[in-house]
């Protein structure tokens, strides 16, 4: 029998055992061979990408989100996905050995990276994780992104009056068309 206060790993778990059918798949593609996607093409995938996509799913199930795929891309690149209420995550091990990354809430696109490390993949998988929790709790995230990315906009084209928009609970302030600020209200 569990604690009653044991809710939280209980998610843990449930994530560490959805990430395993995961890693499964995608260490079912050592099996490709040349000519896997429909005969024509496919490149084998190398030990190296599918050791990245296992470290990812790692990562993932850590933060505790449950639904995970993965897949294999036709030149041997490796793509692993997650999924949380409306919100995509998608990591794409490109055949360079870079990683894009690319977040979606619902049909919007809000985050497209290219190139990062393995280390800079973590970090998106945070944001992933804060952005679902934001939802959750009832704040609109892609609303507060564009709004940041706005003011962000308007400091780069040096306007002096002052620009407050609430965030949460808490807003950001430009008082000077040059220097952001976060102000705790």
């Amino acid at each position: 029998m569990f604690p009653k206060n044991n809710s939280v790993s209980l998610s843990f778990n449930e994530a560490k055992l959805a990430a395993i059918k995961t890693k499964e798949k995608l260490l079912g593609f050592k099996g490709l061979d040349y000519g896997w996607d429909l005969g024509r093409s496919g490149k084998p995938v190398t030990d190296g990408f599918i050791q990245k996509g296992l470290h990812l799913l790692d990562e993932i199930a850590n933060q505790g989100i449950t639904r995970t795929n993965a897949f294999p891309g036709p030149e041997g690149e490796v793509r692993v996905t997650a999924y949380k209420s409306i919100f995509y995550l998608e990591f794409t091990i490109e055949i360079d050995g870079t990683i894009s990354c690319v977040i979606e809430r619902g049909e919007h696109e809000i985050v497209d990276k290219e190139s990062l490390s393995l280390e800079e993949a973590e970090c998106e998988i945070s944001t992933f994780k804060e952005l679902t929790q934001c939802s959750s709790l009832g704040y609109s995230t892609q609303q507060n992104i564009m709004t940041k990315e706005s003011i962000v906009f308007r400091v780069g084209q040096f306007l002096t009056q002052v620009i407050a928009v609430e965030s949460q609970s808490s807003i950001w302030s430009v008082s000077s068309g040059k220097e952001v600020r976060f102000v705790n209200t």
